[in-house]
């Protein structure tokens, strides 16, 4: 579906854009509740690692680590996580 498309392309927003309108079409529908849950993690993880960059670029390098590890404790196949874990940390 195309929700779940543009979640997966890495864009939350138009991916929440269309749930709105399946909303309307069926509010308890089991397969939009699940893919709302994950576009929400998503943008969680989004801000966290963007967090996370701009605490280590201020020099708080545990801090930073504690995001990013945060967002892999959920999602260990993320990409942007695995390459934010393997900045350097100085």
């Amino acid at each position: 579906n195309q929700a779940e498309s543009a979640r997966a392309s890495g864009q939350p927003d138009a991916a929440q854009a269309l749930l709105v309108r399946l909303d309307v079409l069926d509010p308890t529908n089991p397969r939009t509740q699940s893919l709302r849950r994950e576009i929400e993690r998503a943008k969680r993880h989004q801000k966290l690692l963007t967090d996370a960059g701009r605490a280590l670029d201020a020099g708080r390098p545990a801090e930073a680590e504690a995001k990013v590890r945060e967002v892999l404790s959920e999602a260990p196949g993320s990409p942007r996580a695995a390459a934010a874990h393997q900045r350097p940390h100085a």
